[in-house]
């Protein structure tokens, strides 16, 4: 497979303590990548680094397209930022507009229908359920189709119905585009049911596993995927004491 987003030698770090050193990643083209590690590992700033939100100490991203086609990147970092009292509808024209990006009515439908959220298109999104803002701000991170879709935590504090309509919305825009995808999540369950590829993270943002779902599945053994990650946490801490 076509290497599609390179990350070499990456270090950020806050007040000169490092959240991320050295740390590096080569994604395929067409993986959906799942991002685990406990909080304060540099996931996040992972993210915002690869998306342009924060700027590293040291290192690069590269992103290889061919025929020196510039690449583009959707986000959807934590929380949508929605304009509560615009509608959806209303909502996609202002992002499209805001990136140049010419949406005709018929566009705008179609990414609506695209995201399950075409017969509310016109109503405000401050009555949204958390589940259908979510799927927004995924509409949101898909106008202009972009190369790379980067999703930080889009299941955190849904219930089961909104992690379904999220998880099967992934998987259908993975199925029809073979979008590259980037998402993090502390749900391991859920996480195994969209990703191709895991990547462990530990404490200075270390690499402690990357390698593709079936392998991942398959070291677990007859353990449940949270009982094991624990395990893998504990046992890079211990070895990082010692």
């Amino acid at each position: 497979m076509e290497a599609l987003l390179e990350v070499k030698d990456l270090t950020v770090a806050y007040h000169r303590k490092p959240v991320l050193e050295n740390f590096n990643l080569t994604v395929q083209r067409g993986d959906i990548y799942g991002i685990i590690g406990n909080n304060g590992v540099g996931k996040t700033t992972l993210l915002k680094v690869i998306t342009g939100l924060l700027r590293s100490d040291r290192g690069e991203v590269k992103i290889r397209l061919e025929g020196g086609k510039k690449a583009t990147i959707g986000t959807l970092i934590e929380k949508p930022g929605l304009f509560k009292d615009m509608s959806a509808y209303e909502n996609i024209k202002a992002k499209a507009l805001f990136l140049g990006v010419k949406y005709a009515k018929k566009d705008v439908n179609r990414l609506l229908e695209r995201v399950g959220l075409g017969d509310v298109g016109r109503k405000r999104t401050g009555a949204f359920s958390m589940g259908m803002k979510q799927r927004l701000g995924i509409a949101l991170a898909l106008v202009g189709d972009p190369d790379i879709l980067v999703l930080d935590e889009p299941i955190n504090g849904l219930d089961p119905q909104g992690m379904n309509e999220v998880r099967n919305l992934l998987l259908k825009i993975h199925e029809e585009t073979g979008l590259t995808v980037l998402i993090s999540s502390h749900i391991l369950d859920e996480l195994a049911k969209i990703a191709t590829r895991f990547l462990v993270m530990g404490r200075g943002g270390k690499v402690i596993r990357n390698c593709t779902k079936e392998e991942f599945v398959q070291e677990c053994g007859e353990e449940n995927l949270d009982e094991y990650y624990v395990k893998l946490i504990s046992d890079f801490s211990q070895d990082s004491v010692d």
